[in-house]
């Protein structure tokens, strides 16, 4: 089975097409893993209140790469190289990508920095199939801070730096270009999960 992750701005709906991916093919009898990043252990949820809680705490750009970078070779070995082996489909919620663009692009760490951190962390496992959600700054800006009263540190940092994580993800599109899948997320819910569908359905 294979490995596909969910990439995007904060706000551009990951969370809610990967529990409507997992229901569907949950339904057709598929033994279905949904993770996410940071996360998906004990270790990697202690990462994520860390790097993301708003408690006041200098974490500079390399170390949160690095914490990053633990908290996925945790996961890597805990749980999706385990889940791969069993044969189980995994739907990740952020993965290596989110690394390169939160903190390679958008805090300039650049690119072969935050490879080289994590290339010991993945152990050669990368994903079969990126889904970006591509949404414009605004609107992933509009859903993840002006609607909402418990933004993350990383959400909180404004409508510049969401500028730059959609610049990002977008360079990385065209870098592995075999790898990812760009879908327009602007457009209504059941548009954008019937394309989610049909892509993940054309490499199972």
């Amino acid at each position: 089975m294979p490995f596909i992750t969910f990439e995007g701005a904060d706000g551009a709906g990951k969370t809610t097409h990967i529990q409507l991916l997992a229901d569907h093919f949950a339904q057709q009898g598929y033994p279905v893993l949904v993770t996410r990043e940071p996360g998906g252990t004990q270790l990697g949820n202690e990462v994520r209140a860390l790097v993301l809680g708003k408690a006041v705490r200098p974490i500079s750009p390399l170390a949160e790469a690095m914490l990053m970078a633990a908290a996925r070779a945790q996961h890597v070995d805990e749980v999706l190289k385990p889940c791969l082996a069993e044969g189980r489909l995994i739907l990740c919620d952020r993965y290596i990508d989110s690394s390169l663009v939160y903190q390679g692009v958008a805090l300039g760490l650049g690119l072969d920095l935050v490879i080289s951190i994590n290339e010991p962390a993945m152990a050669g496992l990368w994903p079969d199939l990126t889904i970006l959600l591509d949404v414009s700054p605004e609107v992933a800006y509009e859903r993840s801070i002006l609607g909402r009263q418990d933004a993350d540190r990383i959400e909180s940092r404004g409508l510049a730096y969401y500028r730059q994580v959609c610049a990002g993800y977008q360079s990385l599109a065209a870098k592995w270009p075999e790898r990812f899948c760009v879908i327009d997320a602007n457009r209504p819910l059941v548009v954008v999960q019937a394309d989610v569908l049909q892509a993940v359905s054309s490499i199972l």
